[in-house]
């Protein structure tokens, strides 16, 4: 899912970060940021981040599927498990210039990243 001139680049890495479990590429015709990443209880990888591709990779059903017209639009995707699969992406945005810096899943069990009391 890449073609621009500067896209976003999703990675996974085993639990002791020694090891690549998969890579790739998240973007349109032209640039696109990724800025936050996030799993879900399953372990599906959230981004969001920015955009000013005109045909961003989004999915039916998705709450804003095209894009808004201004400099950039901001953007949240969910990748699957083993990066195979784009499972959800929408862009959210105005005719200004909007991006997307943070997510956060919620899961109700946080911890596989630890709890501190």
């Amino acid at each position: 899912l890449y073609c621009g001139g500067q896209d976003g680049i999703i990675f996974k890495l085993d639990y002791n970060l020694s090891n690549l479990l998969w890579s790739s590429y998240l973007g349109g015709a032209k640039d696109d940021a990724i800025y936050s990443i996030d799993v879900d209880k399953d372990y599906n990888v959230v981004v969001c981040g920015g955009t000013n591709s005109p045909y961003f990779p989004t999915t039916q059903g998705s709450y804003r599927r095209t894009y808004n017209g201004g400099s950039a639009d901001g953007f949240v995707a969910k990748i699957s498990y083993y990066g195979t699969t784009l499972m959800s992406s929408t862009l959210f945005g105005s005719s200004a210039y909007d991006q997307c810096y943070f997510v956060r899943t919620g899961k109700g069990d946080a911890d596989h990243i630890g709890r501190h009391s």
